[in-house]
C-alpha cells in the first residue's frame, strides 16, 4: 500500500460526478475564472500547474519572465492558496506551436542556451517563491523528442545532469521545494533517447538507468499518463489511457520514494481525451496503489 492522493488534470467539461471520485483537482490555467469555475464545482483542492494564461497562450518558465503574467496569476491565488505550484523544467525554446497529430511542442524561434534557460528558470523561481511563500513550489522533469519532430524544443532539458544539478541547487538555496516526477516523461526519454535506450530491450531497463540518475528524494508529487509509439517508432506524451507499462513505471517510483514519504504523495491523471474513461483510470490508480 503506498500513501498518495489520487487527483485529476483539469480539463474541458470535467464534471463534478467525476471530481467526487478524485481527492484533488490540479488546474493548468491560472487565471481567476478557471478556479471560480472549479470552485463551483468541487470543495476539494486545487492545485496549481502554471502552463496556460487565462486566454490559452503557454507559459515557458525557461524563456519568459513570469513578472509579465504575476497580476493574473496572483488573482488567481487570491481565489485559492494552492498547497502545490509547479511548471515544467523547459521548454528550449522562445516559442511553440503544438503539433496536433504528434502531440509535441515544436519550436517557434531560437533555440535557447543551457545557461539562458536557467537564468530565467531561476528568476521565475523567485518571483512565484517571493508572491507565494506558502506555497509546495515543484518543477516537472521533461522528456526527450528528437529534434526532427520538435525543431530542438526540448534540447538539453531533459538530460539527467543537467536536470538533477539545477533541481538540488534552487532546492538547497530555498527557491524550489522539489520535483514533479511524471512517469510518462521519464519513460519517453528513456525509449527514446539513445543513451538510455537499447535496442530490443524492456523500456523499464532504460527507464531505471535514466531515474538513477535524478534527484528522487526531492519528488514531491507525480503526473501519470498514456505514452503512445508513433509508425517511425518515437514514443510521445499522447495522454491517452494509462497501461500497464506507466504502472510499472510508477512502481518503480513509489518503490523508490516510499520510505521518504511523511504524509502522503499527490499522484495526478493527466487525461482528457473521453472523459466516461476518467473514472476507471482513477478507481485502477486508487486500486494499484491501495493493494
Amino acid at each position: 500500500m503506498y500513501r498518495v492522493k489520487i487527483g485529476i488534470a483539469a480539463c474541458t467539461g470535467l464534471s463534478r460526478s467525476i471530481i467526487d471520485n478524485a481527492d484533488y483537482v490540479e488546474i493548468k490555467k491560472i487565471c481567476a475564472d478557471e478556479v471560480s469555475h472549479f470552485k463551483k464545482l468541487t470543495e476539494k483542492p486545487l492545485f496549481f500547474h502554471i502552463q496556460f494564461t487565462g486566454s490559452n497562450s503557454f507559459y515557458l518558465p525557461a524563456a519568459e519572465d513570469v513578472r509579465r503574467s504575476l497580476p493574473e496569476i496572483s488573482e488567481a491565488y487570491e481565489r485559492e492558496r494552492p498547497a502545490f505550484t509547479s511548471f515544467h523544467f523547459g521548454l528550449s525554446t522562445g516559442s511553440i506551436t503544438v503539433d496536433p497529430e504528434n502531440n509535441v511542442a515544436v519550436a517557434g524561434s531560437r533555440i535557447l542556451s543551457k545557461e539562458e534557460i536557467t537564468i530565467n528558470m531561476e528568476k521565475n523561481l523567485r518571483t512565484i517563491r517571493d508572491a507565494f511563500p506558502d506555497t509546495v513550489l515543484l518543477v516537472e522533469n521533461q522528456e526527450f523528442i528528437p529534434d526532427e519532430l520538435s525543431k530542438g524544443a526540448y534540447r538539453y532539458i531533459q538530460e539527467a545532469d543537467f536536470f538533477s544539478y539545477h533541481v538540488n541547487k534552487w532546492n538547497q538555496m530555498g527557491i524550489l521545494d522539489g520535483i514533479v516526477f511524471d512517469v510518462a516523461h521519464a519513460l519517453i526519454t528513456a525509449v527514446n533517447h539513445p543513451y538510455y535506450h537499447d535496442p530490443g530491450a524492456d523500456p523499464l531497463t532504460g527507464f531505471k538507468r535514466y531515474i538513477g540518475e535524478l534527484p528522487l528524494r526531492l519528488i514531491r508529487e507525480i503526473h501519470i499518463s498514456g505514452i503512445k509509439r508513433l509508425p517511425g517508432g518515437v514514443w510521445v506524451d499522447f495522454h491517452k489511457e494509462i497501461s500497464d507499462l506507466e504502472l510499472k513505471g510508477l512502481k518503480i517510483i513509489l518503490d523508490s520514494v516510499a520510505k521518504s514519504i511523511e504524509k502522503y504523495i499527490p499522484l495526478t491523471l493527466e487525461y482528457s481525451r473521453d472523459l466516461s474513461k476518467i473514472t476507471k483510470q482513477l478507481n485502477t490508480l486508487r486500486d494499484f496503489c491501495t493493494n
